[in-house]
């Protein structure tokens, strides 16, 4: 027991150091003195990078609202031009036309877009 240092992380109390010699006590403050250290630098370094990474973080979302402010700008410009009502005239028009082509019995919009697409797949290109 004199020669060598207990190890203090054993301890259940502060009481228990103070069992052993003066010399093993001052041994086992130096450990903890040491082990403060140690555990100081790496708090320091885990507290660094994630300081660090929250930065990049930060930087990110920075970057994200800028780029999302253009796609808004973009959305609404492109808004602006788009003329509502003349696509709703369009849209109407189209629902007209094919609701006239059914009562007449001719080809609706659907129709005609399936069989061109039939036509296209059909061509041999002059083979």
């Amino acid at each position: 027991m004199a020669g060598e240092a207990p190890d203090p992380k054993t301890f259940g109390s502060w009481e228990d150091a103070f069992q052993y010699p003066i010399a093993a006590v001052r041994g086992m403050e130096r450990q903890l003195r040491n082990d403060i250290a140690s555990n100081r630098e790496k708090l320091r370094s885990l507290v660094g990078a994630s300081y660090r990474d929250l930065l990049g973080t930060a930087e990110s979302i920075i970057q994200m609202d800028g780029q999302m402010q253009q796609v808004e700008t973009y959305i609404g410009d492109m808004g602006m031009r788009c003329n509502s009502r003349l696509l709703e005239k369009k849209a109407a028009n189209l629902r007209a036309w094919d609701s006239d082509s059914k009562a007449r019995g001719t080809v609706t919009t659907s129709e005609w877009s399936s069989g061109r697409e039939m036509s296209v797949a059909h061509m041999d290109f002059g083979r």
